[in-house]
């Protein structure tokens, strides 16, 4: 039986310590797929503003989704978990961003894969720690209904103004984690990223990704096969 996510009661929500959280920090890499091409085209170090979508934790204000100056997100997968130092970066954004289509767009030119670093400290809220049994919650957050995950979001934003965002294990690949970063300007990156490669340029680190989830490969990009 599926968990359930309850409504957020941020009043019962304790007061967060180093249990509670994650420094995310300049050694720390970050893996983030994006669309560095097309409609939707944006730059490896931009947030996005727009909100809320379907993903997860979008804490912009609810109801239909619209640009909001003062809310943006972006969204990463750490390349090495400090847990074990496996790394699990590339499987991690793999699985995250195409987890709809379970479809990996391997000739895409309009799709980039970056990894990157903060230029200066990060506190996240950590929902797999303490807090979440603390807080009233559960697995469901990062796995259950996205909906209710943003519902929590935005209580999360509104409770701890310290917090930069959150980080969490991927649903879909759970030995990796994925983080998102709020209301964060470019400035809070390193000036340059480690590799910035479309997928077509990355083919032969992301077939084997691919292999490793299940994924298939879209070999075209007109055919989408």
């Amino acid at each position: 039986m599926a968990e359930y996510l309850s409504e957020p009661k941020p009043d019962d929500w304790p007061d967060l310590d180093s249990s509670h959280t994650f420094n995310l920090k300049p050694k720390h890499r970050i893996v983030r797929i994006y669309a560095s091409e097309g409609q939707h085209k944006t730059f490896w170090n931009q947030s996005r503003h727009w909100g809320p979508t379907i993903a997860r934790f979008d804490h912009h204000p609810e109801g239909p989704a619209q640009v909001h100056e003062d809310h943006s997100v972006w969204y990463g997968a750490l390349e090495v978990d400090d847990r074990n130092g496996d790394p699990t970066g590339l499987s991690t954004s793999v699985a995250e961003r195409f987890q709809d289509s379970r479809t990996l767009p391997i000739a895409d030119s309009t799709m980039s894969l970056v990894i990157c670093q903060v230029a200066q400290n990060v506190l996240l809220l950590d929902v797999e720690s303490v807090w979440l049994s603390q807080a009233g919650g559960n697995s469901a957050i990062a796995a259950g209904p996205r909906d209710a995950s943003r519902a929590w979001a935005r209580e999360i934003h509104e409770k701890y103004p310290d917090i930069d965002g959150v980080v969490w294990k991927s649903s879909v690949y759970p030995p990796g984690r994925a983080v998102v970063l709020w209301d964060t300007s470019e400035p809070v990156f390193a000036i340059t990223s480690l590799l910035n490669r479309t997928l077509p340029m990355l083919r032969s680190n992301l077939i084997p990704v691919a292999n490793h989830l299940g994924y298939q490969i879209a070999w075209s990009p007109v055919s989408g096969l």
